[in-house]
């Protein structure tokens, strides 16, 4: 066994918490994954600090003595949810799932307060998932909701390193931030009535904030002095692990599937990205703008259509490699506009053409959002294809079919953990950037 240092990268989402280490080739040598602890309440669903913490213990224990070897660590998460932290203690209160209906009320109030221009200055719609409208529902129901506050990825960093920071890509979560600008909106709280709610400052993903104080060490089992550092939001710290410049396109092919692009913030339109229902973010480690088409939800969509067809997604897409050329049907355009929404009768039809119509509907629509970011200013020299959907065939020949721009797929493991690594070693000095760590595989689609 070497002793060669490595980098980790923590990737803490909706589903599952994964941590990978990295070699100095940037290739990762272990991985581990546990369950994401959120747990159903009447409300929807929530965890507590306590709960997440010992879930990111339980991971990083599962990498065993390799931990000894790290070096610097890089954090990457869902937005939206988070703590309090007060009196070097987090407060055991409950952390709402971004993806709940609470905080509905506090987004609606803040419409009313602030009309269209908050959702054009915040870079995306005011709704119930963001932080803010969170906080507003911890409020009205008698929680703390004062003092500092740190979103997940925030939370372990502040765990190991005992410094309480963000990042511009998860800071732009939060409802209360301004991406392009850079900067919170102060009167965004004040006006959801939470005077004395604080957020972190939010520095640059690779930046070190700190090394792994003995506390850290003691609770995480990694070594003290190990660098660490906010690598941003999952699905951004994903495009550039997967090995996306910035003049590439990414399209991450998961339960939801956005289509993301990066430009300099002098060429952003403002009015024409919220005219075109785009989502504005921070591209991790850099000064530029990410640029979000959020609308695809392919997950949803081909998992309510398996059970309606009562066959496994695998047995379906290897049949539908026989229907090349599937043409639209009323039935699928219904599904992919609303995964939850009524539907008429199945078709009578063979259920792997019904199938292939819903793949290539998927990609058409995909192909359109490439061609809405571009038209918002994104550069398109190529689309690099990430997440678990590269592993169907049938579904990247639709995208091959439906495509007018250049599709590769990634062949990186975990490539928002992967990320987040790269960002742990700009940390401890392993090169300058994240895009300077070494490249991942490609393959032309």
């Amino acid at each position: 066994m070497t002793d060669d240092p490595l980098l980790l990268g923590l990737d803490l989402g909706s589903s599952r918490f994964k941590a990978a280490l990295v070699d100095r080739g940037g290739r990762v040598v272990l991985a581990r994954a546990v369950p994401t602890p959120f747990t159903a309440t009447d409300g929807g669903a929530q965890m507590t600090p306590r709960a997440l913490f010992a879930a990111v213990g339980e991971l990083l224990a599962g990498l065993g003595e390799a931990r000894a070897r790290v070096a610097g660590v890089g954090v990457a998460s869902m937005g939206e949810c988070g703590a309090f932290v007060a009196g070097g203690e987090a407060v055991e209160e409950p952390m709402p799932a971004w993806y709940d209906d609470r905080g509905a009320e506090t987004a609606a109030a803040l419409r009313r307060r602030f009309g269209p221009d908050l959702d054009r200055r915040i870079g995306r719609p005011l709704r119930a998932a963001t932080s803010v409208a969170k906080l507003g529902w911890l409020r009205a129901n008698g929680y703390h909701a004062t003092g500092d506050w740190l979103g997940v990825a925030a939370l372990v960093a502040w765990r190991l390193a005992g410094v309480r920071a963000s990042e511009p890509s998860l800071a732009a979560t939060t409802g209360a931030y301004d991406p392009v600008e850079r900067r919170y909106l102060p009167e965004v709280p004040r006006a959801a009535g939470l005077a004395g709610v604080r957020f972190a400052t939010a520095r640059t993903a690779g930046e070190r904030l700190g090394a792994v104080t003995p506390a850290g060490a003691a609770w995480s089992g990694l070594p003290p002095g190990a660098a660490v550092t906010l690598a941003g939001h999952d699905h951004l710290v994903g495009a550039i692990g997967a090995g996306a410049g910035p003049d590439d396109l990414v399209d991450s092919m998961g339960t939801g599937e956005p289509v993301v692009g990066f430009l300099p913030a002098g060429v952003l339109d403002r009015d024409k990205a919220a005219g075109r229902g785009l989502t504005l973010s921070c591209r991790p480690g850099g000064d530029r703008i990410a640029v979000m088409y959020e609308s695809l939800r392919p997950g949803r969509v081909l998992s309510r259509l398996a059970d309606l067809l009562g066959a496994g997604p695998a047995e379906l897409d290897a049949g539908a490699l026989a229907w090349p050329h599937a043409g639209p049907d009323p039935f699928v355009e219904a599904l992919v506009d609303d995964p939850d929404g009524p539907l008429g009768p199945v078709p009578e039809e063979p259920a792997e053409l019904l199938w292939a119509r819903t793949l290539a509907l998927l990609a058409r629509r995909a192909a359109e959002a490439v061609d809405v970011l571009r038209l918002a200013g994104a550069r398109a020299d190529r689309v690099v294809l990430i997440g678990g959907g590269t592993t169907s065939a049938a579904w990247l020949a639709a995208k091959r079919r439906a495509a007018v721009t250049p599709l590769v797929r990634a062949h990186a493991v975990e490539a928002v953990a992967r990320g987040a690594a790269l960002f742990g070693g700009v940390a401890d000095g392993w090169w300058p950037a994240a895009e300077a760590a070494p490249s991942p595989e490609v393959s032309t689609v």
